[in-house]
């Protein structure tokens, strides 16, 4: 349960949904993974990232980021599911993290087109980020 600081009583509000940073988080862990086995030149783990992680639209990774392509400037919920913004700095930094790296993999995978697009989106939300910094913080 969620209490209310800092009166300590039981949140009886509503849970905001969706929270959306799953499958920015997701792909930024798996594609991280999957570029650690070919850094390590495992011939098995690289044959499971072709098939199952980038390996077409519904691959693990190549889901998620098209996904995420289409769904970054959605309303999304707060880390604590009790507000909705389009505009949450977590939120956009995950999704940013999510298609730089995968840009990488894509790129490592020879899939250039695709690598370029998830590098176009990443610049989108980068600068959206920079609206969070005001020359202080």
């Amino acid at each position: 349960p969620k209490y209310t600081i800092p009166s300590g009583v039981p949140y009886t509000g509503d849970w905001c949904r969706p929270q959306k940073d799953g499958p920015a988080l997701r792909s930024l862990a798996v594609a991280r993974y999957a570029l650690g086995l070919f850094d390590e030149n495992d011939l098995e783990g690289m044959d499971w990232v072709r098939s199952e992680v980038f390996g077409g639209p519904e691959t693990l990774v190549q889901k998620d980021l098209a996904w995420l392509m289409q769904h970054w400037e959605d309303n999304t919920c707060d880390l604590w599911e009790d507000h909705e913004a389009t505009d949450f700095f977590w939120g956009r930094f995950a999704s940013r993290a999510a298609l730089t790296v995968g840009a990488t993999l894509a790129e490592k995978l020879g899939e250039s087109a695709l690598a370029a697009q998830y590098r176009e989106t990443a610049d989108q939300v980068t600068a959206k980020l920079w609206g969070h910094w005001t020359g202080q913080y």
